[in-house]
């Protein structure tokens, strides 16, 4: 095989790597804050789950952010869509107080293609950590918020590597089946887990449900024009 012959099947080679590169393009996940036990990024969603038709950027004030996050709660246990089990808040004070000013901050960046989603570990005992992650997106005149996973408990020997680096990048994934209902205890739910495009309460899909937002809490709504 002489020079010329070779130099031609590299370069064919090299367009068609570009080529399919450019036809299958990687997700990108921009992070705003991260650390050993928390994230909070903003994930490029596929068209499979309504990528290109979020209303961002979005500015939401911090004050109705925080107002939200406290009535967000999770009602667990296979009979909780009946309304029969106890319910807890999906975040404590200082979860709130931690989370709201990353949300804002999330929502004014996105593009109408990214979610922002969050990844959270705690410690209940030495030998088990605790994960609750998810997201939250703006379409129309609500919020949406999407909650994978809350307190789920797993030995940490068992998240030492690849379990922990693998939820940790894929926050929307459920690490189990968490039978149970997301509410808000005193705004308007105008799209819910048993109706939205996230899943059902039979299905290992995270919780979804949609909270209106007043007309003085978002800033800056105007309709997506990508559809």
């Amino acid at each position: 095989m002489n020079v010329r012959t070779r130099f031609r099947q590299l370069l064919g080679i090299g367009m068609w790597v570009t080529v399919w590169g450019c036809a299958t393009p990687q997700l990108q996940t921009v992070t705003i804050f991260e650390d050993s036990n928390r994230s909070v990024t903003l994930q490029a969603m596929s068209d499979t789950h309504k990528g290109k038709e979020y209303d961002h950027p979005a500015t939401i004030t911090e004050a109705d952010m925080a107002d939200i996050l406290r009535g967000l709660h999770v009602e667990q246990g296979t009979f909780a869509a009946w309304g029969s089990g106890k319910s807890h808040r999906v975040f404590t004070e200082e979860e709130t107080a931690f989370f709201t000013p990353l949300f804002v901050q999330g929502l004014r960046q996105a593009t109408p293609e990214q979610m922002v989603t969050f990844f959270q570990t705690t410690h209940p005992s030495p030998e088990y950590e605790a994960t609750t992650s998810g997201g939250i997106f703006v379409r129309g005149d609500a919020l949406h918020i999407v909650l994978s996973n809350h307190r789920v408990k797993t030995r940490i020997w068992r998240d030492v590597e690849q379990y922990q680096a693998s939820y940790r990048h894929r926050p929307l994934e459920r690490i189990e089946s968490q039978p149970g209902r997301l509410f808000h205890e005193s705004r308007e739910t105008i799209d819910s887990t048993r109706n939205g495009e996230f899943g059902s309460f039979w299905t290992r899909k995270p919780w979804h449900i949609a909270i209106r937002l007043a007309s003085e809490a978002r800033l800056d709504y105007q309709p997506s024009l990508v559809k």
